[in-house]
């Protein structure tokens, strides 16, 4: 895996995994049980309205990087969880904002040991 990636903790249960961002769909043979689900920055799309449907999160940081941003974003299921996700289409958010984030696509799961979850 090269590049930059969203890792949290999941529960995957063969074709898809529990996690802090939803149910998403599992890349890859099926799997079972305790996880770390790693996440691409450009699958997490930002709605900039809260509450359509995703998983609710607040814009504390943003960097532009040319027609791309990279932006910092803290879920707010009160865990201080802080994801990235890149946008590519001149998403427009402001700090402190309150967006929707869903995931696009497939992610990659794998195993680790019960003292790494």
């Amino acid at each position: 895996f090269v590049g930059e990636a969203v890792v949290v903790p999941g529960e995957a249960r063969r074709e898809a995994v529990d996690c802090t961002l939803g149910t998403l769909p599992i890349r890859g043979e099926p799997v079972v049980g305790k996880v770390h689900v790693m996440i691409r920055p450009e699958q997490i799309r930002i709605d900039g309205m809260a509450g359509d449907g995703g998983v609710a999160a607040k814009v504390i940081g943003q960097t532009f990087y040319g027609p791309e941003s990279m932006l910092n974003l803290e879920l707010g299921d009160g865990s201080q969880t802080v994801v990235m996700a890149r946008t590519l289409d001149g998403t427009h958010v402001r700090l402190r904002e309150a967006v929707t984030l869903h995931v696009d696509g497939a992610v990659t799961v794998y195993q680790a040991e019960p003292s790494q979850l």
